[in-house]
Formats: C-alpha cells, structure tokens, sequence
C-alpha cells in the first residue's frame, strides 16, 4: 500500500484579512463575506491547477496542515483565528480533486500554524498526506 503526501508552498499568498475569525467581528453578515470567500476560493483553486497534474485523491483517511508565513510577529493573526480564513483554501482543495472531500471520514485531522518572521519568506505552505486506505 502506497500512502501520499503532498507539499505545496504558495510564495507571497497569505488569507484574506477580512475572513479571519477574530478581525471580521461578531455582527458580520454572511453576505459581506460572499464576495471575499468566493474571491479567496477562485484563486486557491487557481494556485492549486497550476501545480498540476495531479493524481485524483483515492479513497482513504488524510490529515491536513496548512502554515501561514507572515513577515513580521506584529499583525500576524492566531492561529485558530486563521481556521476560518482557510476554509475557502480548503475547499478549492476538495476542488481541484486532490481529497474527495473534507469531511470527517475523509480528513482525520487539520492543523493550522501562524509563523512570524519566518525563513521561507511571506506565503501558505499546504501538506496533505494520506495516513490509511479505504
């Protein structure tokens, strides 16, 4: 049985400021995040297909971590805060084919890291590896 993993970096890509939990505040309507969700959605699927090709996800159990290199400590968000920024990333994952779905039976676990002043310079860095079959 072989198991997959899968590395992406998107050099420059950081999430929507606006779509992060903690700085979109709590009367937010649904509607004034539509257009930045689907914007957000359109480009990750876009970032995803030009990596390609790329074999469709099979059948089986994956965990996810997606870490967000940001230049500087100082503005860079929390990351549980950074969950709901990514949503729109990990759909377009579902997408573009690389995992079926992203529901429990599909994806085991999600992680998400905030990194200030990192190494690799500003961007989203997105792993997916298959840890069993179906």
């Amino acid at each position: 049985m072989e198991i997959k993993h899968r590395a992406f970096w998107f050099p420059g890509v950081l999430p929507d400021p606006r779509l992060l939990a903690n700085r979109r505040g709590r009367q937010s309507h649904w509607a004034q995040r539509a257009g930045p969700t689907k914007a957000a959605r359109q480009e990750a699927r876009s970032l995803l297909l030009a990596e390609g090709p790329f074999e469709r996800a099979v059948d089986g159990c994956y965990e996810v971590d997606w870490t967000a290199h940001y230049p500087e400590h100082r503005g860079a968000p929390d990351s549980d805060a950074i969950a709901s920024a990514l949503k729109p990333f990990m759909d377009a994952v579902v997408d573009v084919g690389l995992l079926r779905d992203d529901g429990p039976k599909t994806v085991r676990r999600v992680s998400y890291a905030v990194v200030g002043k990192s190494p690799k310079g500003t961007g989203l860095e997105l792993v997916i590896r298959q840890v069993a079959r179906l």
